[in-house]
């Protein structure tokens, strides 16, 4: 059976618990609010699907290395706008429902906890736009995507790298009908410092949320924001520099422990795209891609298949592999192949947020310098003077 004896190997991915034939696998929240999975011994027949599924104790070879590299952005101006870098995913989901399909990704519920969930209606998809840098809830998904493959309907999936790894270890074959999209991943913080974090600002601002987005281009593409609006009418917008939920994902508080030994950093993948940021293209490409550019990278013959069937809706430009490295890390590393930073600190961080509570833990680690205190007075004089692309103010 499965047991996690070091939570670095566990990616909380879901799939023994969704093969086990007795549902004897609970998904479990830990201390930190990950889910990791127990086994009822009652009901556990010493099977070993569990033990064999497990992505972290596969090796895999990724079946093209034809790889391509794109810089892509939806013509949509609206949906391109609405999402955290070029909208491509957005057309990519409109296809496959356009032919019967269902799409699956990351969304907010109505509590504003992340979850994954299936959307069958175009009007829907605005759920999958903008980032969600927490773990999110997968549940019963891959359950549900394999019984929707095997009806033979187009599925489309999307998800961190170990989720996409996850499902393609738990389904029992390869599926033509069957779309993954591998998001460029920097680590998942934990449900339980974004619960905090919501109720800080619900008391600070006296009010329920409205709606969240982790990175509203408040401030353009390349100064992305956390735009929290409440019920009261208030808005709350800070950008790296200052808000507590960014500042801590960025400097690798709280993510969870798989994150910072990840097995699945690469160009290639198991799956069928990897897509993500293109920081400052527009330096490169042109001020179209300013505003928003996606980072597709083309890891199948599905994959170039279907990129010729949405070539009307999305720009498109071909790209090298080192302008994808170089500008996916905006020049400060590449996030397609560097693993999360685990700061010494780590291990008390979250630790002292259970203990301390969250004011404490936002004084004691998360002070704003008086450098991020101009850069966050700054921007949004740079931004209406139309110089805040031209002036460095976003850390590595």
């Amino acid at each position: 059976m499965i047991e996690i004896k070091n939570k670095a190997d566990c990616t909380c991915c879901t799939a023994c618990a969704s093969i086990c034939p007795k549902d004897a696998i609970e998904m479990v929240k830990d201390e930190d609010g990950f889910k990791y999975p127990v086994v009822n011994k009652e009901k556990c027949i010493e099977c070993g699907l569990c033990v064999n599924v497990c992505p972290m104790l596969k090796k895999y070879e990724n079946k093209d290395n034809k790889i391509q590299f794109y810089a892509a952005y939806n013509k949509n101006a609206d949906i391109k706008n609405e999402s955290t870098s070029g909208g491509f995913f957005t057309a990519l989901a409109e296809k496959v429902i356009d032919c019967g399909g269902i799409v699956y990704g990351a969304a907010f519920d109505d509590e504003l906890n992340v979850i994954h969930c299936g959307v069958e209606d175009k009007k829907n998809l605005a759920r999958f736009r903008s980032s969600k840098y927490v773990q999110s809830d997968l549940k019963s998904i891959f359950r549900e995507i394999k019984e929707n493959v095997e009806r033979g309907r187009n599925v489309l999936f999307s998800g961190t790298p170990c989720q996409i790894y996850g499902l393609k270890s738990y389904l029992p074959k390869e599926y033509s009908n069957l779309i993954c999209v591998e998001v460029i991943c920097r680590g998942t913080p934990s449900p339980m410092y974004y619960e905090y974090y919501k109720k800080n600002k619900i008391e600070k601002y006296r009010s329920e949320i409205q709606s969240l987005s982790f990175r509203k281009k408040t401030y353009g593409y390349n100064s992305s924001t956390m735009s929290i609006q409440f019920k009261n009418g208030k808005e709350y917008n800070r950008g790296h520099e200052s808000d507590e939920l960014i500042k801590a994902f960025l400097n690798g508080y709280c993510s969870k422990e798989s994150c910072y030994h990840c097995h699945f950093k690469s160009f290639t993948t198991i799956g069928d795209f990897k897509i993500g940021d293109l920081w400052n293209l527009g330096r490169y490409l042109g001020s179209e891609f300013q505003n928003g550019t996606t980072l597709v990278i083309c890891c199948s013959d599905k994959a170039k298949n279907l990129l010729n069937q949405i070539k009307d809706a999305i720009e498109l430009k071909e790209i090298d592999k080192k302008d994808a490295e170089f500008y996916n890390g905006n020049g400060n590393g590449s996030m397609i192949l560097d693993i999360a930073y685990r700061p010494k600190e780590r291990d008390t961080f979250l630790k002292d947020l259970r203990e301390l509570g969250f004011r404490k833990v936002k004084s004691k680690y998360l002070k704003i310098t008086p450098t991020e205190y101009v850069k966050m007075k700054l921007k949004p004089i740079l931004y209406k003077l139309k110089l805040l692309d031209k002036v460095k103010l976003r850390s590595k």
